[in-house]
């Protein structure tokens, strides 16, 4: 549900939730019934596919995913607490544990700044081709609005 909040609608299909949480399409119509059935959400028929459709929270299931975001907020807390140069070594040590397992196909690829297209690695260290930014620590993204897979 907090997918559907955050999400732009052409992302927001039973298509998209399956490749993101390695699911399947199967799993995640089930799950998107109950979540009609309870008048959390609706399907509303694409514009452009007459076979697709986009997922809706209605207002009680945008309340439970508002209040369900904040699941993490304890960690949240516990790194903000941290100096900044020793968040952006955890963030670094997090993606490449994440770049690992994509490598070892555990998880699907996700869109951050290994897996990128725009990904550079020179002399000055790792840049971002397309948004001109080294990517150092801080700077690394996940889920980057410029993502574009490799290859």
């Amino acid at each position: 549900m907090t997918f559907l909040l955050h999400y732009p609608e052409e992302q927001r299909t039973v298509t998209s939730l399956a490749l993101y949480f390695n699911m399947t399409k199967a799993t995640i119509s089930d799950a998107v019934k109950s979540l009609e059935q309870k008048n959390y959400l609706v399907r509303k028929p694409s514009q452009t596919d007459t076979r697709s459709h986009s997922l809706h929270l209605l207002k009680e299931g945008r309340a439970i995913a508002k209040k369900v975001e904040h699941f993490a907020a304890p960690m949240q807390e516990a790194v903000a607490a941290s100096p900044a140069k020793e968040q952006g070594v955890l963030l670094e040590q997090l993606m490449q544990l994440i770049y690992q397992l994509n490598q070892q196909e555990v998880i699907t690829h996700q869109p951050m700044c290994f897996n990128c297209e725009h990904y550079a690695s020179g002399k000055k260290g790792p840049y971002c081709e397309e948004l001109g930014i080294s990517l150092k620590q801080g700077n690394l993204r996940v889920d980057c609005p410029v993502f574009e897979a490799k290859g």
